[in-house]
């Protein structure tokens, strides 16, 4: 018999009368009530188990309930739970300390139970169990939920303080602009309000309507959304701008920007139940859920109800099942659905390769073509090909004071050729996926250097796309060891707060109040803003990969010694 069910048995059979003392009775009777009270805790106050010990306290003696009493015990596996056996344990050494002790806990593992003497328990035993008792313990139970409650916002408080400012953020961007202040005129669109949202709805509404996929209306037929001269043409995937779009366009088009907002809002919370259960346990999963919450780049993407959140969904996703050790052809569809959202993520093929996610890189790239080929038989997606393909062989050379790259700063800020910065460039690429081709580095890590150098490199970044770091440090952050120390997180807390700007915004510094684009940083404003957002970047990760380059270092000249002594037997080379 167990411990918890020899516990009870004992003490019910050997009573609370006697010749023990008045004292060790006492004792007996706490010992007892608190190996209930853990059991009502645990198990809840109308459990199985807790109804089975209470019907062996009407009928002691009776065989049936013990045994009732015993499976439950097993079935609850309370008998595998520490705190439980602790308080059984305790109780036992009570009933040993009495006269015939162990013999009442022999009797008691034994074939045969003595029915002793109740004592003081016979005149409890009725309120214990009386109606009133009962409410007692129903108002008891939900006092112990509501604590239960109390100590779960407690032990997850960082959590909960991150969902309040995510709630802010959105407040914020729908109503009262309470964090606009931490964002340049430019940045938040003011000019020109939805700016990028409307692209996207814009083409599925001119295409179903016999325009173009761009969101060129024929001549005749009124725009969904008219807006400002500076709305721009749609660039976006035509698969993602029929899918959303089509969606979108079902409510007016003053509406249709915060139905966007409030649906990203609910993905989140999905995003993040997602994610703390596949993580369930790990030490570092409340920060990595807080980092989500309050990155302030994310309060820009949601006040201009940009695309990117597509894109960082479906990257997260896969990035948790990559972490989870699961190569499954699921995989190659989120990478695919992250490609038409914004197709950065082709940086990754070489990456894929070479860690051999073949079935990933390939699903995707395949899907990826295939379905962007579709639009291209009829042209409608020419202008999706072309915007690609222009990029691509034409880098835009924009810079101050939206694009937050190390390529622009470098370009408007220092006398470096045009040429240097060219080889920089494709020199970082071949460093970062020679890097990835390592064991060392993990799968995780290579796709973190390679978001790094989109950030840091490419022609067209603005600030709502550093919330692409999102997904990859809180999943870098629950799995490799590198990005829990307290530097890394304290990096991670400054990539994750707003950039300087409110600063400059305050004291007048580096600051002109444009009267179209509102608060806008000047050149000099606009170096440090770079500064700000890059530097806290590229510090993590010369940080998180020098242990890395090092054993990496070692491992390289380990080869090269067994590679020359191979070649001094075999004298293959000079």
């Amino acid at each position: 018999m167990d411990p918890i069910t020899t516990a009870i048995v004992a003490t019910l059979t050997s009573g609370f009368g006697g010749d023990a003392t008045a004292v060790e009775r006492k004792a007996k009777i706490e010992a007892y009530e608190a190996l209930i009270a853990i059991l009502e805790k645990k198990f809840g106050l109308q459990s199985e188990i807790v109804n089975a010990l209470e019907g062996l306290e009407a009928k002691p003696d009776s065989i049936g309930r013990k045994e009732v009493l015993k499976e439950e015990v097993a079935a609850a596996k309370a008998d595998r739970d520490p705190e439980i056996l602790q308080a059984a344990e305790v109780l036992l050494d009570q009933i040993r300390t009495q006269p015939d002790g162990e013999q009442h806990i022999q009797n008691a593992v034994g074939s045969y139970i003595v029915h002793a003497d109740l004592g003081i328990w016979r005149w409890l035993l009725p309120i214990r169990n009386s109606s009133l008792s009962r409410d007692m313990k129903t108002i008891i139970g939900r006092t112990t939920h509501i604590k239960k409650w109390v100590a779960g916002i407690a032990n997850h408080k960082l959590i909960y303080i991150g969902l309040l400012i995510n709630i802010l953020f959105y407040i914020s961007a729908s109503q009262t602009k309470w964090f606009d202040y931490f964002f340049s005129g430019s940045a938040l669109h003011l000019c020109c309000k939805g700016l990028d949202f409307y692209q996207i709805p814009n083409g599925a509404y001119a295409y179903l309507h016999g325009g173009s996929l761009s969101g060129v209306v024929p001549h005749g037929v009124k725009a969904y959304w008219i807006g400002n001269p500076l709305n721009s043409y749609n660039v976006y995937h035509p698969l993602l701008t029929l899918l959303l779009g089509s969606f979108l366009i079902l409510f007016e088009s003053t509406q249709s920007f915060y139905i966007w907002m409030c649906l990203k809002f609910i993905i989140t919370l999905w995003m993040i139940l997602y994610f703390y259960n596949n993580f369930k346990g790990n030490k570092h999963l409340d920060f990595a859920i807080f980092f989500i919450l309050i990155n302030f780049t994310q309060y820009l993407e949601i006040e201009i109800s940009q695309y990117q959140f597509i894109a960082n969904l479906f990257i997260f996703i896969m990035l948790i099942n990559f972490a989870k050790n699961r190569n499954t052809a699921l995989n190659g569809i989120w990478y695919f659905m992250s490609l038409i959202a914004k197709p950065f993520g082709l940086l990754w093929l070489p990456i894929l390769f070479l860690k051999r996610k073949y079935k990933t890189m390939f699903i995707g790239l395949i899907l990826f073509v295939i379905l962007t080929a579709i639009f291209l038989l009829n042209n409608s997606g020419n202008y999706y090909t072309y915007y690609l393909m222009y990029h691509f062989f034409h880098p835009d050379k924009s810079g101050p004071i939206q694009i937050i790259t190390l390529d622009a700063f470098l370009r408007y800020s220092t006398p470096i050729p045009e040429f240097v910065l060219g080889v920089l460039k494709i020199v970082c690429f071949i460093f970062i996926v020679c890097l990835s081709s390592f064991k060392r580095i993990s799968l995780l890590k290579a796709i973190y250097l390679s978001i790094v150098y989109y950030l840091l490199f490419y022609d067209r970044v603005y600030e709502y796309q550093y919330t692409s770091l999102i997904p990859i440090l809180a999943v870098c952050l629950v799995v490799c060891e590198e990005f829990q120390r307290r530097l890394s997180k304290f990096l991670i807390t400054i990539i994750g707060l707003p950039s300087i700007f409110f600063i400059l915004h305050f004291f007048k510094i580096g600051f002109i109040q444009d009267p179209v684009l509102g608060p806008d940083p000047t050149a000099f404003g606009w170096q440090l803003i770079v500064l700000n957002r890059i530097l806290p970047v590229i510090i993590l990760t010369l940080f998180v990969l020098v242990p890395d380059v090092k054993l990496i270092y070692k491992d390289l000249q380990v080869f090269l010694r067994a590679i020359s002594k191979v070649n001094k037997n075999l004298e293959i080379f000079e």
